[in-house]
């Protein structure tokens, strides 16, 4: 085998590597949750002024994105915070997915998708002084992925093509 063809393969086996590795990780795990939309409490912002904001994220167990309307099956108590909650729930976890509104600190703030339930108090784990609140989510790891896949494929292309310009 001549050796010019082991950095071509190379480069193949990365490019096959990296798209196969953008189709798998956003894959989600087996779980006894599958098809469900589990919400949870990320934190609390730091009370100011007798105030406090909750800050939830969910944890999507189905293979596509699910949407579940504002309603008894996406309800946000107390009542004047309902329809702040997304409706449209991409796979996997999301980190952030909605803020409420400033509550005051004795008021205790639930989210409940399809029965399963998050509860916020002032008394939550707290998010701290500096927090950046994403309005849709931590969801950039597959877009990512892809893109590092799409790089990784122009270069394999990119040798071939100088390796045939050569012979």
């Amino acid at each position: 085998m001549p050796i010019s063809t082991t950095p071509r393969r190379a480069a193949y086996a990365a490019a096959a590597l990296a798209v196969l590795a953008a189709l798998v990780l956003p894959a989600t795990p087996a779980s006894a949750h599958f098809g469900q939309v589990v919400p949870a409490v990320d934190c609390v912002t730091v009370p100011v002024n007798g105030t406090y904001r909750a800050v939830f994220n969910y944890t999507s167990y189905s293979s596509s994105a699910v949407t579940v309307a504002v309603g008894t099956n996406n309800i946000v108590s107390p009542g004047g915070l309902n329809g702040s909650q997304p409706t449209r729930f991409s796979p996997g976890p999301r980190r952030a997915a909605f803020t409420t509104a400033a509550v005051p600190v004795n008021t205790v703030v639930v989210w409940k998708v399809h029965g399963n339930t998050a509860t916020a108090r002032s008394s939550s784990r707290s998010c701290g002084p500096q927090v950046s609140l994403p309005a849709d989510g931590n969801g950039t790891g597959p877009v990512l992925a892809l893109g590092a896949s799409a790089v990784i494929a122009g270069a394999a292309l990119l040798v071939r093509a100088l390796r045939r310009r050569r012979a």
